[in-house]
């Protein structure tokens, strides 16, 4: 199938944007403004393995308090390890970012009412949530 015979496709504007020339100084500044996450709450559901896990190494390199919610805690105690390490290469001097594990099965519901009532005393507390 040719994707250009889509009628989407042909209606996409061309904003130029591959053709925008940047002083490479002005984009790394514009890059550490926006990976720089410390203070910042997120919460990971799943945080444990594939997508999940990536998802939270990246919010930790880029200094974010991460809480990791699932039901493996020795793969949780291996990630938060790497979101650790990840962290001090990003920021060096910050030394403030928060790695927790909550244990957490959404099949069981006196785990979900637990786990509920831990994240709301949790986020009050931290002032709330930045991302989910």
């Amino acid at each position: 199938m040719n994707l250009s015979s889509l009628p989407l496709i042909n209606k996409v504007p061309d904003l130029g944007l591959l053709h925008h020339r940047v002083p490479f100084d002005t984009i790394q500044k514009e890059n550490t403004v926006r990976n720089d996450l410390r203070g910042r709450n997120v919460l990971v559901t799943g945080g444990t393995s594939g997508i999940g896990a990536a998802i939270a190494l990246a919010f930790a390199k880029r200094g974010a308090n991460l809480h990791i919610a699932g039901r493996n805690a020795d793969a949780a105690s291996k990630i938060l390890a790497n979101a650790k390490s990840l962290c001090s290469e990003s920021w060096p001097e910050y030394t403030g970012q928060e790695l927790r594990f909550h244990s957490f099965d959404a099949s069981l519901i006196s785990d979900n009412k637990r786990y509920a009532n831990e994240m709301r005393l949790l986020f009050e507390e931290k002032g709330g949530l930045d991302f989910l």
